[in-house]
């Protein structure tokens, strides 16, 4: 969406009325208190009979959650950085008195900052609550995450700020191990860290730090004992936090809407032959510029500033739920892949789980294999996936995946398809497909799935993948993928 007042672009959060109340309490009257580079509050909202419509910064880099499904566990550099801008962000949070209650890793946004440092923004402050004002849940019920939620709040707890500090080691855990914690996931620990990750998922909140800046403070100390390099920009498998969000539509630029004729015309074009709705449903998404599926139509709304008072209006483009689909199923056979083989790796591939992603001169087409190995050394999923956007969705539409694989050992092979939403949320479950034994070393198997897509417009990503790989063994080599309808 853009932003008359502040000439940008915008991303905004549709809610409905009979479940924005009590969020909307909150941001009126804290989230102007929350003014910190690390931090995504609402800025502004608007309503319209039973709809609410939050605006924040637009963060175009995607989540650490579609990071560590893209990379698995992260170099230690990396997860630190994100480790010390996240508790930066809430040193602030609860100095104002503020519970997040829903740290994990989809609610940590990233700029798209390339092979850089990242850069981390903490959002979604839907479930937080202040400290001493009434609960605007439950007291009965526990709120957050599982896996996340502090074992206190399950008991009723009050909301305290270790409780925050809890969902930072289940998530440190996390990023630097692929795993939750356990007693073997802190084994795979740097040595210096073991003894504030565990103290921040102690069961105890007494056991936890005091503080998000105690908690920083310790981080820091036991970064400079571990001793991380600082990121290689000539690595040749980094980490690259890319960008998310699609195309603008017709009529619109990097510095907003080219002209006003030009954004009347789309209007006017996006219901050529029917009456105008006097009303029309908004269909938006925190975190990117919402354009998906359906008709971009460009809106103007007056909102609100956090403090109730009224501001410039807002216009931009807004994916509407109304009229036909524009994704089709494109014609049987058309390969939707830009890059079957490995011609175009990196930027069509990414590493799936511990897998090692490159390129191999042993091929059954082209001039180039993808080549997977992996970093761990037990049983680990390791792959690659397709992080190309031209994969789009036609509604009821089945689509085929198949690639190519071989090894010079004996080992199985799964080939998946997940279904995301235009800005990489999960949509439904992965699907796999039975597992292919590559029990022939130097032979060429074909190894597929079907899939169903169950809306217009999303993104059809498919990962191959084994659960057998071991570091120092021998590589999977994958090749002439497809992904077709029909």
């Amino acid at each position: 969406m853009w932003d008359l007042r502040s000439r940008r672009y915008l991303a905004v959060k549709l809610l409905r009325a009979a479940d924005a109340a009590a969020l909307l309490r909150f941001v009126r009257e804290q989230s102007l208190r929350v003014d910190h580079p690390h931090v995504v509050a609402p800025s502004g909202w608007a309503a319209e009979e039973d709809e609410v419509l939050l605006t924040m910064d637009l963060v175009g880099g995607g989540d650490v959650e579609r990071l560590l499904g893209d990379f698995g566990k992260l170099p230690l550099t990396f997860a630190a950085a994100l480790v010390d801008q996240l508790l930066d962000a809430l040193t602030v949070v609860h100095g104002h008195g503020i519970v997040h209650r829903d740290i994990k890793p989809a609610n940590l946004l990233l700029e798209p900052t390339g092979t850089g440092r990242p850069f981390l923004r903490l959002a979604d402050f839907g479930i937080a609550a202040v400290i001493g004002e009434p609960r605007l849940t439950d007291d009965r019920i526990a709120v957050g995450t599982r896996g996340y939620i502090a074992p206190e709040c399950v008991l009723g707890a009050l909301p305290d700020v270790r409780q925050d500090l809890y969902a930072v080691g289940v998530l440190t855990c996390r990023l630097l191990t692929g795993q939750p914690p356990s007693t073997e996931a802190f084994d795979d620990l740097p040595q210096s860290l073991r003894p504030l990750v565990s103290a921040l998922c102690a069961e105890s909140p007494d056991d936890r730090p005091a503080s998000a800046s105690a908690a920083r403070k310790d981080w820091l100390a036991a970064m400079d004992l571990a001793g991380s390099e600082p990121l290689d920009p000539a690595d040749p498998h980094p980490v690259e936090v890319f960008e998310h969000l699609d195309p603008l539509p017709p009529g619109y630029g990097p510095d907003g809407p080219v002209t006003v004729a030009a954004s009347d015309e789309m209007a006017a074009d996006a219901q050529p032959s029917r009456a105008r709705p006097t009303r029309r449903r908004v269909a938006v998404t925190a975190g990117c510029l919402a354009v998906a599926a359906g008709i971009v139509t460009p809106i103007t709304m007056s909102t609100m500033d956090v403090s109730g008072k009224a501001v410039a209006p807002t216009s931009g483009p807004v994916a509407t739920r109304d009229g036909s689909p524009p994704f089709v199923a494109a014609p049987p056979g058309t390969n939707l892949l830009p890059d079957p083989g490995a011609e175009a790796y990196p930027p069509n591939w990414t590493a799936f789980g511990s897998g090692v992603v490159g390129q191999d001169d042993i091929r059954r087409t082209g001039s180039k294999s993808l080549r997977v190995t992996t970093t761990a050394t037990g049983a680990n999923s390791a792959g690659a996936t397709t992080r190309s956007d031209s994969s789009r969705t036609a509604e009821g539409t089945t689509y085929r995946a198949e690639c190519w694989v071989r090894s010079s050992g004996r080992i199985g092979v799964f080939l998946q398809v997940q279904e995301y939403t235009p800005d990489w949320q999960r949509v439904g479950e992965p699907v796999p497909s039975a597992k292919t034994a590559l029990d022939d070393p130097g032979r060429w198997f074909p190894v597929s799935v079907t899939y169903t897509a169950t809306r217009g417009g999303n993104l059809l990503p498919i990962t191959v993948f084994s659960n057998n790989l071991r570091a120092g063994g021998d590589a999977l080599l994958v090749d002439d993928c497809s992904l077709t309808t029909g």
